[in-house]
Parts: structure tokens; sequence; C-alpha cells
């Protein structure tokens, strides 16, 4: 039987996984003779197979990592063009049991220049 591991080796060895790339893996891995083929277990891991990559979808994955990124991106960019002490006064005001005075060392971080300059 195919496991996870080996599929995602094909991936990332090959880019683009066709069903001839599959079919020739498992005879490959399975030891079927070419000229004498089972085709009920040959049927039987190649759908193994698919459904185990219908699993790991690659594509999917890949595509909410990327926006993840992108989102981070941005509110990290917009955070640091925008002042602090707004924020400061926005999380103070989202959460009224919390004063003011905790957040205060986040702006005091910042104007001692604890960045080196990392802000601008």
């Amino acid at each position: 039987m195919i496991e996870s591991k080996e599929i995602i080796g094909w991936v990332q060895n090959d880019k683009t996984l066709s069903w001839r790339d599959i079919l020739y893996r498992i005879v490959k891995e399975q030891n079927l003779d070419p000229w004498d083929v089972d085709v009920s277990l040959l049927s039987a891991e190649y759908l193994k197979t698919v459904k185990k990559l219908k699993e790991l979808d690659f594509y999917l994955s890949g595509e909410i990592v990327l926006a993840s990124a992108l989102l981070l991106k941005l509110k990290s960019k917009k955070l640091l063009e925008e002042n602090l002490k707004d924020f400061e006064s926005l999380l103070a005001y989202q959460d009224d049991e919390v004063s003011p005075d905790e957040f205060g060392f986040v702006g005091d971080f910042f104007e001692q220049g604890e960045l080196g300059g990392a802000i601008e």
C-alpha cells in the first residue's frame, strides 16, 4: 500500500502527477508484471492513491498558505503605518476591563527606539 509520505515525495519531485505516473509507480512499487497485471489489485491501489491525493489536496493547502501570508503582510504593514497610540486606544476601547495604562509599555517601547530604527 502506498503511504502518504510517498505521495508527498512524488509531488515534490515531479511537480505534476498524471494518472499514468500513478499507474507506473503502483506497478513498480507492487512489483507487478506488466504482461500479467492483476487489474483488480491495480484499480484498488489506484483508487486508494487518488483518495489520498484528495485528502492531501496540495493546491488548496498552498492557496490557503498564500492567502494567510498576504493577510498577515497587509495587517502588519497597516499597523506599522498607523499611529501606535491610536492602536492602543482602540484596544482599550474594545475591552472595557483593560485600562489604557496596561498598554502604555508599547508606546514607550517604540519611543525609546528599542527596535533600532526599524519603524519610520
